[in-house]
């Protein structure tokens, strides 16, 4: 069953092999694992990217983030000339919202907020069980700072980018819908 998990993370995920630290990998792998046993889905295809958006999985929205996010870091290197730690992007636009695994849950045909998710933001939930798994303070605070519902504010130029690079996804699903967008919302 382990392995089951661990071939499923990478199937859905295979840029985890591009970091160069494996204990990052592990850590990731591990953190991702975890939320399948202990959260409401048990395939992370199952996982949507927003109750208001259920048709867009989270693997699908994870994976146009790290194209964009990987994308903005390409440019900043070769166009500002500006180090990114690759590593580091890779590992927090994986778990950026490990936390929506434990946040949502399907009841019937719809999916609706848990328990956990009405009572913490998936951005704090996922950086809980992310220092579970002992990643670093810095992926941590990506992880809890991504979000605009975060109290804190991204501090590591790979949030800066994270957070553009999200909330660009979430932005154009929503515009596509006709829903508001996060741009057009004020405070």
């Amino acid at each position: 069953m382990e392995k089951d998990i661990h071939r499923e993370i990478l199937e859905k995920f295979p840029i985890i092999e591009e970091i160069q630290g494996s204990e990052l990998k592990e850590k990731i792998i591990k953190a991702w694992a975890r939320a399948l046993k202990e959260g409401s889905f048990k395939n992370l295809e199952d996982i949507p990217f927003s109750v208001t958006i259920p048709e867009v999985n989270l693997v699908d929205h994870v994976k146009w983030v790290m194209e964009v996010a990987l994308f903005i870091a390409s440019l900043v290197e070769k166009g500002m000339g500006i180090s990114v730690n690759r590593d580091l992007l890779i590992a927090s636009v994986l778990l950026h919202d490990l936390g929506k695994a434990f946040e949502y849950q399907k009841k019937g045909n719809r999916y609706v907020k848990s328990d956990i998710g009405k009572k913490f933001m998936h951005g704090f939930w996922g950086t809980y069980i992310a220092l579970e798994e002992r990643v670093s303070k810095d992926l941590a605070h990506l992880i809890a700072s991504h979000s605009k519902d975060s109290p804190e504010h991204p501090q590591l130029l790979e949030g800066i980018i994270l957070h553009y690079a999200d909330f660009a996804h979430a932005d154009i699903l929503r515009f596509q819908k006709g829903m508001q967008t996060f741009l057009s919302m004020k405070g």
